[in-house]
């Protein structure tokens, strides 16, 4: 998990963003994790929440809507998410900022690397405008699907540009 923290009391108007991939629900001693990351979300007072390999209704998570459960356990609703139907590793975002748009795209692997990337505009209140939130986990697979999340992020871009995720990278 990735967050810089800003006290609530600054008097300044924030938006907390955090990043978490939830390792497909389980914690490292193969627990269920799910309300363990509601709470803390909660805690934290996430604005916005990416989260990476969700599986959506997946076997090994029990056939239930992760990303959906999290969001209830964590007080936010489910701006972002790939179908269900479309059997993804799964990213998905967590607002408690009003939605006003979402999407999602399928990025370019080989068999069995089922990732996506999704995005939504979030209205920021206050006068603040809107933000565009892209949330991906990208891999070694090379620069095909980062040239596609670079263009799903300026096809969608509205207002202020906020990107997390999950970006692994091994050799030079």
């Amino acid at each position: 998990m990735s967050f810089i923290f800003v006290p609530k009391s600054t008097g300044q108007r924030t938006v907390r963003v955090v990043n978490f991939n939830v390792y497909m629900g389980y914690d490292r001693r193969g627990e269920d994790n799910t309300f363990r990351v509601g709470r803390l979300l909660k805690d934290l007072e996430a604005d916005i929440a990416g989260l990476q390999e969700t599986g959506l209704m997946r076997l090994t998570l029990g056939n239930r809507h992760y990303a959906g459960a999290v969001a209830r356990a964590a007080g936010m609703v489910l701006a972002a998410a790939a179908p269900v139907a479309e059997d993804t590793w799964g990213c998905a975002i967590l607002s408690r900022l009003p939605v006003l748009s979402w999407g999602w795209r399928r990025l370019p692997r080989g068999p069995g690397e089922n990732a996506c990337v999704v995005h939504a505009t979030l209205s920021l209140g206050g006068g603040m405008g809107v933000a565009t939130v892209v949330n991906v986990h990208l891999g070694n697979e090379g620069d095909t699907e980062k040239q596609v999340v670079k263009n799903v992020f300026v096809q969608y871009l509205l207002g202020l540009p906020c990107i997390v995720g999950r970006y692994r990278k091994t050799g030079g």
